[in-house]
């Protein structure tokens, strides 16, 4: 019997920061976003352009009437935020999990992504 070796055709890069959305609703971040980016905060804030089909978030520490909790996994690899109704709200539920990469504005301390240029779905 002769084995043969799978290559996957998508690999993320666990340094990247990367966004994926869920036809649920869910968004995860994974964990370059976590240990970069998150920090001690507990919330999160969306927003979108809609002109240039662009998706940010702003971590915080406080809730408010803005604010979705953000549930980090015990080995803080992954963080998930269940953002059902704002997704819907500008069209942005996908048909299939789709991962997005993501860049970190240090100036505005947004993460921002395109939410029409995807990585792949999954």
């Amino acid at each position: 019997m002769a084995w043969e070796t799978f290559e996957r055709t998508r690999w993320r890069n666990p340094s990247e920061p990367t966004v994926t959305l869920t036809a649920t609703g869910r968004v995860s971040l994974n964990v370059a976003i976590i240990n970069d980016y998150l920090g001690d905060n507990k919330y999160a804030t969306f927003m979108f352009d809609r002109e240039k089909k662009l998706v940010a978030i702003k971590f915080t520490k406080q809730p408010d009437t803005t604010t979705y909790p953000i549930f980090v996994n015990k080995v803080k690899s992954s963080a998930a935020i269940n953002a059902f109704a704002f997704l819907k709200k500008f069209e942005l539920i996908p048909s299939l999990t789709t991962n997005y990469l993501a860049n970190f504005d240090g100036r505005s301390k947004l993460l921002i992504f395109s939410a029409e240029k995807s990585k792949g779905a999954e």
